[in-house]
């Protein structure tokens, strides 16, 4: 009972993020994620299936135009009850819009409130703890990014983010706005079989001016690697929290994912 507690007073934070860095873009494609988050003591208490999946869709409108729908849930069940919870996260609705050079692009989007409050929802905050957004509780998210993504003809990959959300709370608790900055670096490569990325994100709370800079910003460090060689790719990821927030909540986070070109 302790254990669900905790992870029910996680869905209050404010934090926020963007969508992820890490898949592959390819438009009119499907992907399925399944995280499964490696809490402080380790998880004997809690039955493999708790974890956070999601679905997201990728269509491609017009010429290099993409719209993005993202649809995360988190599951969650101890060993010791028959009792289990699902908990929707709030759902992302986005748009995509390259410059004419393609290795700009700009995105826009919005993370409605329509998260959950209970346990299942709690996990899937935990396994997204660089992106807390997608659960948190009465809170929606604007947000804008500029994506440069570098293809060398070695097969080399750079990709760099930045770019603020704008955080709108409203309950009968709480009632108020936080602006942020999101910034990100990825390295990896591309090859007709094999596709891989490395990097680190973070966030800084701009509105929160009179904290100390440590407390105004998180980072988090992230690896994928993914088969490329058919329209099926399927992959492993791992995340690990760099800051003392988070590391006193989740040790890691391992997962699945498959992205499907439709």
């Amino acid at each position: 009972m302790r254990l669900i507690i905790f992870i029910l007073l996680l869905c209050s934070s404010k934090y926020t993020h963007a969508q992820s860095l890490l898949y592959d873009r390819t438009p009119n494609s499907i992907n399925i994620q399944w995280l499964r988050p490696s809490l402080p003591g380790g998880n004997a208490e809690v039955a493999f299936g708790t974890s956070r999946s999601s679905i997201t869709g990728r269509f491609a409108v017009g010429q290099n135009k993409s719209i993005i729908v993202e649809v995360p849930f988190g599951f969650f069940k101890l060993k010791s009850f028959d009792d289990s919870e699902i908990g929707l996260g709030n759902i992302y609705l986005g748009t995509e819009l390259p410059f004419e050079n393609e290795k700009v692009v700009a995105e826009l989007g919005v993370a409605l409130p329509t998260g959950s409050d209970n346990a299942g929802a709690g996990i899937g905050f935990l396994a997204d703890f660089d992106r807390p957004q997608t659960f948190a509780l009465d809170a929606t998210t604007i947000k804008f990014r500029l994506n440069y993504i570098q293809l060398q003809e070695e097969g080399f990959i750079y990709r760099f983010r930045v770019g603020p959300d704008y955080f709108i709370i409203s309950d009968e608790f709480r009632d108020g706005s936080e602006l942020f900055l999101n910034y990100a670096a990825q390295l990896g490569f591309r090859t007709a079989k094999v596709y891989g990325l490395a990097g680190v994100s973070g966030f800084s709370i701009i509105s929160e001016s009179d904290l100390p800079g440590a407390a105004r910003s998180q980072y988090a460090f992230s690896v994928m690697l993914a088969l490329s060689h058919s329209r099926v790719k399927p992959g492993i990821v791992f995340k690990v929290p760099l800051d003392n927030d988070f590391e006193g909540l989740v040790d890691n986070v391992l997962g699945l994912f498959l992205n499907l070109e439709i």
